[in-house]
């Protein structure tokens, strides 16, 4: 979703990037998750105190970017990019294989749809037009970040042991 909307603000200004052809979004919050508005008062309150070396609070605006009424609304502002092509690669997992620290959230996310990562809803990881590449039997920490191998014993301890092959 962010590389999306870099190439579109290079597009609005009138800079199109004339080398870049194609967009992969891989596990991508392309429509954002439900979970961003259920949590965000929680996750204000907390949010500062994460552990989280490579990724700094805001405050809260990270979460408010990921409500599916932000993206949805960010989505349709897009200008039209007819020479780029879009694929996109989501995944979903069955509850006994998501990371410990995914497990609530999946559970939550279940109530709307079984094919989630325990953060993504499967559509809501989909660019709207694009070719579905693949579709992948993980969790999105296990899929997307390399919690196992994290500096921090906490991180270490909330990720799945069984490491996704990279």
């Amino acid at each position: 979703a962010d590389a999306l909307e870099a190439l579109a603000t290079l597009e609005r200004s009138g800079q199109r990037p004339t080398k870049v052809r194609a967009l992969i979004s891989v596990a991508g919050a392309v429509m954002g998750s439900p979970l961003a508005q259920r949590y965000a008062r929680l996750y204000r309150s907390v949010g500062a105190m994460l552990p989280l070396r490579e990724c700094r609070y805001h405050g809260g605006a990270e979460l408010d970017s990921l409500t599916p009424e932000r993206r949805s609304a960010e989505m349709a502002a897009l200008p039209p990019m007819p020479v780029l092509s879009l694929y996109s690669v989501a995944a979903f997992t069955d509850h006994e294989r998501v990371s410990r620290g995914l497990r609530h959230f999946h559970a939550v996310l279940s109530d709307n749809d079984a094919r989630n990562d325990g953060q993504l809803l499967l559509p809501d990881a989909l660019l709207p037009r694009s070719t579905l590449l693949a579709v992948v039997d993980a969790d999105h920490w296990r899929f997307v970040l390399p919690l196992s191998e994290a500096h921090s014993v906490l991180l270490r301890g909330l990720a799945s042991p069984e490491p996704f092959p990279r």
